[in-house]
């Protein structure tokens, strides 16, 4: 039987290490993949791939920057690999601007994301076997627009390498120039994806210059706090079930039943009272 080889694609040695001593047994270590030193990022077609962690930091131009390298990733070994997205990015967002860089969808299939600040634990049980039957990011994607109403939306690879060669200082006369365009259509291109970034990331509106703080629609579901994303999560993982709590009269005859919900979390099991006050977000 061949042996299986993780992977951990990440631009940040620390996270890459964390990672690896997170998941890695004593006999073997993921294999990091530096997007900073390995050009193309490849994996030979012979190997038996267990899964391929992407880590994504917060950083717009590191957040583009690991997009652009797992897309190319994808469609450099030209099959659909076990990617898990680790990232505080929402899903839908994640989702179109993917479909939107990787020519051949069928690549994306069983690619899945979790929410990078999730607990240290929660991370090494899902990442260690715990994604067998959890949602991949079309399905997530999928709820998390369900449930705002609104069509997910995502950058183009047009949007994408603008703001990114931006962000890396290139001006969009210089753009222009290299892309042999005018500088109307070049601002129109950024402005639509940095509106898009702001939409999902409000938190990150600030970075850019224009006031896209104005611009920023349906806030309301993109900022999660960290224990509503881990709560999402335990939905998903199948750690929040009912409890149906009889109702009696007087005479302790049954009247009727009150479903409460319960979190089974790190072993002990949370009443509603104890979870429910922290939840805010609609979509949680």
């Amino acid at each position: 039987m061949q042996e299986i080889t993780n992977y951990v694609l990440s631009p940040c040695a620390m996270a890459a290490k964390g990672l690896s001593q997170l998941i890695g047994t004593s006999l073997q270590s993921p294999v990091w993949l530096n997007p900073c030193h390995q050009t193309p990022l490849t994996i030979p077609p012979t190997v038996n791939v267990g899964q391929i962690i992407i880590f994504i930091p917060d950083d717009p131009l590191w957040l583009l920057f690991t997009l652009r390298k797992a897309a190319s990733l994808l469609a450099y070994t030209k099959r659909p690999l076990p990617v898990v997205l680790l990232s505080r990015s929402p899903t839908p967002w994640l989702w179109k601007t993917l479909l939107h860089q990787v020519s051949d969808h069928r690549l994306l299939a069983s690619g899945q994301a979790v929410s990078s600040d999730l607990p240290c634990r929660a991370l090494a049980d899902l990442l260690k076997g715990g994604l067998v039957g959890y949602p991949t990011l079309q399905q997530l994607s999928s709820v998390e627009a369900l449930a705002s109403g609104n069509p997910p939306s995502g950058l183009s690879k047009i949007e994408l390498n603008a703001i990114f060669a931006l962000l890396c200082g290139l001006s969009i006369n210089s753009q222009a120039q290299i892309r042999n365009v005018s500088q109307k259509t070049l601002y129109r291109q950024i402005s639509s994806g940095l509106n898009k970034i702001a939409k999902y990331h409000p938190h990150m509106a600030s970075r850019f210059h224009g006031g896209l703080n104005k611009l920023v629609e349906g806030q309301g579901m993109s900022v999660l706090t960290a224990c509503e994303r881990e709560f999402i999560h335990a939905i998903h993982s199948r750690q929040i079930f009912p409890v149906f709590q009889p109702i009696v009269d007087d005479n302790l005859r049954v009247q009727g039943f009150e479903i409460l919900s319960r979190w089974r979390k790190d072993n002990i099991v949370l009443k509603s009272d104890e979870f429910l006050l922290h939840i805010h977000s609609e979509y949680a």
